[in-house]
C-alpha cells in the first residue's frame, strides 16, 4: 500500500485497503474491520480524496449492514453521493452502494425507499449498460430486479412484483 501511495495510484491504494477491510470482516473481527474503514475515512479527509472518502463510507455501510440498518443507509448514502460527483468509471463501485442499501432499507421494512433507491439504481445500469455487454451486465440486472421486486412485495403491489420476477427469469434464461 505504501509503495501505491507514493506513486499515485490511489484508486487501487483505497481498494486494497478496502479488500484488507473486508477480510476482518470475514475473518470474524467486524471491530477491526470497522476501525479498518474509520481510518481510511480519516486519511481520506486529511488528503481530501473523495475518491478514498466514497470507498470508505462504502466499507463502514458494509460492515454496519449486519449491525445497525440506520447507520448502514447513511454511509450508503454517503458513498453514493461522493462516487456520483466524481469524474471516470464508477459503475462497479455505485452497483455495489445501491444494491447493499436497498438491502439496509428492506432489512429496516422501509420499501417506499427501497423502491425509489432501486430506480435510480435502474437508471445507473441502464447508463453503464450501454458501455457494458454481455452475460456480466445481465446478472447484475438480476440481482436489481430482485432488490425491487422484493420492494414491491413489501408494498403489496404483487403484480408488478411478479414483473419484475418474470424479467429474472428471461435475463437468467439469457445468462445461462
Amino acid at each position: 500500500m505504501a509503495w501505491m501511495e507514493q506513486h499515485g495510484q490511489k484508486e487501487y491504494f483505497y481498494r486494497i485497503w478496502r479488500l484488507m477491510a473486508e477480510s476482518y470482516y470475514f475473518s470474524h473481527k467486524p471491530q477491526t474491520a470497522l476501525r479498518q474503514a474509520k481510518l481510511m475515512l480519516e486519511y481520506a479527509q486529511e488528503h481530501g480524496d473523495d475518491q478514498g472518502r466514497a470507498s470508505a463510507y462504502q466499507q463502514m455501510g458494509f460492515n454496519y449492514l449486519e449491525v445497525d440498518n440506520d447507520e448502514a443507509i447513511k454511509t450508503y448514502q454517503h458513498s453514493i453521493k461522493l462516487f456520483r460527483q466524481m469524474s471516470g468509471d464508477h459503475y462497479g463501485d455505485l452497483n455495489r452502494s445501491y444494491g447493499c442499501l436497498c438491502e439496509a432499507l428492506e432489512n429496516k421494512k422501509d420499501y417506499a425507499n427501497e423502491l425509489k433507491y432501486c430506480a435510480e439504481w435502474k437508471k445507473l445500469l441502464d447508463e453503464w449498460g450501454r458501455n457494458a455487454v454481455g452475460k456480466q451486465m445481465n446478472r447484475v440486472y438480476i440481482e436489481q430486479h430482485l432488490q425491487t421486486a422484493s420492494a414491491l412485495i413489501g408494498l403489496g403491489r404483487i403484480d408488478e412484483a411478479e414483473q419484475e420476477l418474470a424479467e429474472v427469469e428471461r435475463l437468467n434464461q439469457m445468462t445461462t
